[in-house]
């Protein structure tokens, strides 16, 4: 993510428009135009925010502490700019974002579906979205019972949703995603967007289990 660019522009290098209130300047992955349409009702954003879950039995999952406020931040605001929004989201505890259309969602693989229906006709696909890296190898159809013994689950990974789309990305579409990181943080943001069509990974540093997913 770039530096607020002029006042009169969306983004610091594309064809300027009128002032707006959307205070997000991206650097990198507009693609060879270098421009979005300047008529902010023109622009179409797809955000992904939240967690997603991914269940070993119908009772246990795996997540994370994701609560989905940026995802639903930056709808609110690109709305407030004028901007069509479509917001696909995992599970969280925050009420619809007026006037942007909401699409819920639970694993990852419901994620990858549903933004890849509304990818086509995105000017600006935002994924803030913490998505597993893996799910369990196997969905037990009951309720695993306690006996005394230890459980041993396999995972496999799940697609790279960005990785995914940015295979079909058109040249005008800009894509962002976001990373969090233990350690090395801009190194390893810098790594994870190898592969994925120029897009910007800005690095969220990770300092621990209640910050900065599960916070303001």
């Amino acid at each position: 993510m770039g530096d607020r660019g002029p006042e009169g522009g969306l983004f610091a290098y594309s064809e300027l428009c009128p002032p707006s209130p959307f205070p997000l300047v991206f650097s990198g992955g507009i693609g060879q135009s270098g421009r979005l349409p300047c008529t902010p009702l023109a622009i179409r954003c797809l955000i992904t925010a939240g967690p997603t879950r991914e269940f070993f039995d119908p009772v246990r999952f795996v997540s994370n502490p994701s609560t989905g406020k940026m995802g639903f931040a930056i709808a609110a605001a690109a709305k407030a700019a004028g901007w069509t929004v479509d917001l696909v989201s995992g599970p969280v505890a925050l009420p619809e974002p007026a006037g942007v259309m909401l699409y819920p969602v639970v694993t990852a693989d419901e994620m990858l579906r549903q933004t890849d229906a509304l990818f086509g006709p995105c000017d600006v696909l935002i994924m803030t979205a913490a998505v597993s890296d893996w799910r369990p190898k196997v969905m037990h159809p009951q309720k695993l019972k306690k006996d005394g013994t230890g459980l041993t689950v396999e995972f496999e990974p799940v697609p790279d949703i960005l990785a995914t789309l940015a295979q079909r990305r058109r040249p005008d579409q800009l894509l962002v995603g976001f990373a969090a990181e233990t350690e090395n943080v801009e190194a390893n943001a810098s790594l994870n967007s190898t592969g994925k069509a120029s897009t910007s990974l800005p690095p969220i540093p990770w300092l621990g289990p209640t910050a900065p997913l599960a916070t303001n």
